[in-house]
């Protein structure tokens, strides 16, 4: 037996798709998808109602008759509409779009209330799977007389049941579904069932809503008693049973559309992840941009990262801004969930996109995505798809292997579709296998252009992107380049640039701590540290969390230091908890739970213990060398007529490096020679030592008298007079 290739596969997908809709022979009539927001408010009415009349208007000088569909989708638990608003719509959907051919309402989810007005203006309504009408009066409201003279006359417009719209008005009004012998079906309120049997031979006479909620259509009865033509489970089987070429609408708000191309390019990692939120920001917030064009050309890159930006893409108000993904050259592994999460996908010619088997860290290096972790992943790919309205089996195809990708044959509406084969036995009677196998079981989808096309993933391929936005008649778009804020920002998260920071910024604490007051080195260390955490923050690795750690274990230090000397708790308590903040920064995780993960944190590690290393190394030869170096001879204090160290004469007492005790010099007298902030130096004869006020600070030349002595630093008081 011959094994067909994928492309074969699509080939033979296509051709049985051929003699149903004859796509074809009959171009596809062009036609533009309009977001209904909800709920609804006036400059969403007043910029939906003037979007499609310049639509109508831009074609109509092409002689053209376009299609116009309205997605009606409401976010759960938001508010319900206006009446007004609803009937204002309702009115200009029904009457003020001279030029259309027809009007088609799509609905995929729930809805009730006042939106059903504008749903039922539209010449055609076409219901998700999941998708239910009514009731239209809000609970606890009572039943509005101008709702109902709104249903009366749009029944009249739509040809459609002025009974069965009432009802879906009022859910407690008595009615009855009668059959007639002349095979028509009404609704009737019960107070005027007699007069119909007088008049009219009647069949068949049951409750309007046995079985079923009372004003509540579901699918299967709406599509039954003719208030919705088509049942579908994705917008792009709407468009290719009705064979329509349709693009998207811009935002639901007045205003002309301003584009922008935000580029995702190499691997997608926190750092990209921050740009993007950055730009998305900033395009909204700052530009007023109102259509985000991603331009996706990336081979992956870690979980955490692509999610969270899926996340921030899917968030954005559709009614505000507009989102499309443009593969320009690829779009593999976690990338592939990116175009999912955009209102339209378009694939350039030649592009690529799927084949999510592997993570990419921010070297490039691949590695297989955990077993674990693929089903999570299908499911977050269906999950988007079903909420941009992309074919969600498909999309799960994606990510999982053993998903068997089938063509079938929807009874409802006569196309073929796309199936998960476990879905055919979910839904018997509804789908018919065919013979043709697009994906088998075993390897993951990937997909070239002309095949996401086919398959109803992609609106549209094109050569360029250039030429899309001067066929949409867009304005020339900004193109959002890495400002000097990214590119720095960039080159401080790579791991020898952080590496590099931590240690010019512990060394130079170590420093500064060698040397008297607050100078140099101080500034330095602090510099340092805030490049790390600043950069760290931006590139999405550190929180707050990190930073107040941080905060928390430098007060910890200088309790230690100035306040309770010794090395004691709160050295050990602040030494922990800067190490703790610097690793935690490194990584999008707290506590690794994944393999990757443990590979990622034992890598930081490593690096840090030799940044340690190499502190500890730079400390002794700075204790050592530094004071005998010309250049650095007087930024550290010695005794005054002492040779550098190696050279120091028998009879001098022990310098400031010495190991040896201090104890000799309790009730010593001497001189301080720095500022006592409470640590300073002093001078004892010849000797000058570390020494800690006890109780105030002293200025440079106090008399004190050493009264205590702890380890290597003695302890003062000033002396009186």
């Amino acid at each position: 037996m011959t094994r067909w290739s994928l492309p074969r596969l699509l080939v033979a997908f296509v051709c049985l798709a051929t003699p149903i809709s004859a796509q074809d022979e009959t171009p596809p009539t062009p036609a533009r998808l309009f977001l209904v927001p909800h709920p609804l408010s006036d400059a969403a009415v007043n910029g939906l109602i003037a979007s499609a009349r310049g639509y109508l208007r831009s074609m109509a000088e092409r002689r053209v008759e376009p299609v116009l569909v309205f997605e009606f989708a409401p976010t759960r638990g938001a508010d319900p509409s206006e009446l007004f608003l609803a009937s204002r719509l309702a009115v200009e959907l029904s009457t003020s779009l001279a030029g259309a051919r027809r009007t088609i309402a799509y609905v995929p989810a729930p809805v009730a209330g006042y939106s059903l007005l504008p749903i039922l203006a539209c010449d055609e309504i076409v219901l998700g799977e999941r998708a239910t009408l009514g009731p239209i009066t809000p609970d606890d409201q009572p039943v509005s007389p101008i709702a109902a003279a709104a249903l009366r006359d749009l029944a009249d417009r739509k040809g459609r049941d002025r009974n069965l719209l009432l009802g879906l008005l009022d859910p407690e009004l008595p009615l009855r579904e009668v059959r007639t012998a002349d095979g028509k079906v009404q609704f009737v309120p019960a107070s005027e069932l007699d007069e119909v049997r007088r008049t009219r031979q009647v069949v068949s006479d049951a409750p309007a809503w046995e079985g079923t909620t009372p004003g509540v259509l579901r699918p299967e009865t709406a599509r039954r008693l003719g208030i919705a033509s088509l049942i579908v489970d994705q917008r792009s089987r709407l468009f290719s049973v009705f064979n329509l070429d349709a693009d998207l609408a811009g935002p639901g708000v007045p205003g002309e559309i301003r584009p922008v191309v935000i580029p995702i390019q190499g691997p997608v990692d926190a750092v990209k992840l921050g740009y993007v939120k950055r730009r998305i920001g900033q395009a909204i917030n700052e530009r007023n941009e109102n259509l985000l064009i991603f331009q996706i050309d990336s081979e992956g890159g870690e979980i955490e990262a692509i999610n969270a930006i899926t996340v921030a893409i899917a968030e954005l108000d559709p009614q505000k801004v507009k989102t499309v993904a443009f593969v320009e050259d690829r779009a593999v592994g976690l990338a592939a969930l990116i175009p999912l999460a955009c209102d339209e996908i378009i694939l350039a010619t030649g592009a690529r996109w799927g084949d999510v088997t592997h993570t990419v860290d921010r070297r490039g290096q691949k590695q297989p995505i955990p077993a674990e972790k693929v089903r999570p992943l299908a499911d977050r790919a269906a999950d988007l798809a079903a909420q941009k309205s992309h074919p969600r089996a498909l999309a799960r195809a994606l990510v999982d292997p053993q998903i068997e990708i089938v063509a079938a044959r929807d009874t409802r509406s006569g196309a073929i579709v796309s199936v998960a084969a476990e879905d055919l036995e979910l839904n018997p009677g509804q789908l018919v296998r065919l013979g043709t196998v697009i994906k088998p079981a075993g390897q993951v989808l990937s997909l070239d252009a002309s095949q996401a096309k086919s398959l109803g993933m992609a609106a549209r391929t094109v050569t360029d992107l250039a030429s899309w936005i001067e066929s949409e008649g867009f304005q020339p778009p900004r193109r959002d380049q890495p400002t000097w804020v990214d590119t720095l920002v960039t080159v401080l998260n790579s791991q020898w640039m952080s590496g590099i920071l931590l240690f010019v910024g512990l060394f130079m604490l170590i420093l500064e701590l060698k040397l008297p007051g607050v100078g140099l080195p101080a500034i330095v260390s602090a510099l340092c540290f805030l490049l790390f955490f600043w950069s760290h923050y931006l590139g999405g690795t550190a929180d707050q969390l990190e930073i107040l750690l941080f905060l928390a274990g430098v007060v910890g230090l200088f309790l230690e230091l100035f306040v309770f000397p010794g090395f004691g708790v709160f050295g050990v308590t602040g030494i922990v908890l800067i190490l703790s903040s610097i690793v935690m920064a490194s990584h999008t995780f707290v506590w690794p739970t994944q393999e990757y993960e443990y590979r990622q944190l034992g890598g930081t590690l490593l690096r840090l213990l030799l940044t340690l290393l190499a502190v500890a190394i730079g400390a002794v030869l700075i204790g050592r060398f530094l004071p005998s170096l010309p250049l650095f001879r007087h930024l550290i204090l010695v005794p005054e007529g002492a040779e550098p160290p190696g050279q120091l004469t028998p009879i001098a007492k022990p310098p400031l490096d010495s190991p040896g005790p201090l104890t000799f010099l309790l009730g010593e007298r001497g001189t301080t020679t720095t500022v006592c902030r409470p640590t300073g130096k002093a001078r004892f004869g010849e000797a000058l030592v570390d020494v800690v006020a006890d109780g105030v600070f002293l200025e440079a030349n106090t008399p004190v008298e050493v009264i205590d002595v702890r380890g290597s630093t003695a302890v003062v008081q000033r002396l009186p007079g």
